[in-house]
């Protein structure tokens, strides 16, 4: 299952986990959150394991926040009356 990356806001502050990076993510900016499933081939993770990008070091490949996001899946639409459900 690959990783699952979404936009956020910091409320607080926060080191970025890239490597190498020094960069502070403040209050306000906004950010890359990456969730890593157990198991990644890469990493050797066994529990799911979070990481906080700053823009500039999600972006310095060429992509843009917004690029990068894991789409949502669509709902699933609710049956509005109880002769609908299953």
């Amino acid at each position: 299952m690959p990783e699952i990356r979404t936009i956020r806001t910091a409320r607080t502050a926060h080191d970025c986990q890239a490597e190498p990076c020094a960069n502070t993510i403040r209050p306000g900016e906004q950010y890359l959150a990456a969730a890593l499933p157990p198991g990644d081939e890469h990493v050797g993770n066994e529990h799911w394991g979070r990481l906080r990008i700053c823009e500039p070091c999600a972006t310095r490949w060429g992509q843009t926040l917004d690029e990068q996001v894991t789409p949502r899946r669509p709902r699933r639409p609710t049956p509005s009356t109880p002769e609908e459900t299953p």
